[in-house]
């Protein structure tokens, strides 16, 4: 419950990163749409699946901007100078463009290295929960594999105004790729899996 208060958090504030913590947040477009979810659909699985090899993610953590080049930035639409924060249990990349650019775009990214906890785990975990109206909290969940490393791929809505790609990397360790975009797009969440792939 908390990680899913956390995420609709982020896409709440997203496009006003100071009003909502500073660094740790992303920007934020128009709320997202209730989900759509029908309660008869099948309950899904609530335990992440086991890292075969695990990656030490220590190193990225320290330096979360490192794992994607400037260029790579660039191609996959992160289109501002990125905020670093590295703290002693996660560290954060941000990508904030808060203000509409000359096309009336709006977006923000962030890229989560965690070492002290498992995203992926806590993912699953919350990957069943539901409304108040018997609708599933996230519309969608979609289990994947990204550098040889579970994933999967979850939105409040219909993955193209925000959406987060979370991967276990073993031993207690994870990363996760939020954004959000105004106006929507609909390969945002295929952007987030290949900066995952990159910092990976």
């Amino acid at each position: 419950m908390r990680r899913r208060l956390e995420m609709a958090l982020l896409f709440a504030c997203a496009l006003a990163v100071p009003a909502c913590g500073g660094g740790d947040a992303g920007p934020t477009s128009t709320p997202p749409a209730p989900p759509t979810s029908s309660s008869t659909e099948a309950s899904r699985p609530t335990t992440a699946p086991p890292v075969a090899t695990p990656v030490d993610l220590d190193a990225l953590r320290a330096r979360p901007c490192s794992g994607i080049t400037t260029a790579q930035q660039r191609e996959l639409g992160f289109q501002v100078e990125p905020v670093e924060v590295p703290t002693a249990d996660y560290g954060t990349c941000v990508w904030d463009q808060s203000e509409p650019d000359a096309d009336g775009k709006q977006f923000g990214y962030i890229l989560r290295v965690d070492t002290a906890v498992d995203p992926l785990a806590d993912a699953y975990g919350e990957s069943d929960e539901r409304t108040p109206t018997d609708d599933l909290t996230w519309g969608v969940f979609e289990p994947d594999t990204i550098a040889n490393l579970p994933a999967v791929i979850r939105s409040l809505d219909d993955r193209t105004a925000q959406c987060e790609v979370v991967v276990g990397a073993g031993g207690g360790q994870g990363l996760s790729v939020k954004g959000v975009v105004n106006p929507p797009s609909p390969d945002l969440c295929d952007r987030l899996v290949q900066a995952a792939e990159l910092a990976l």
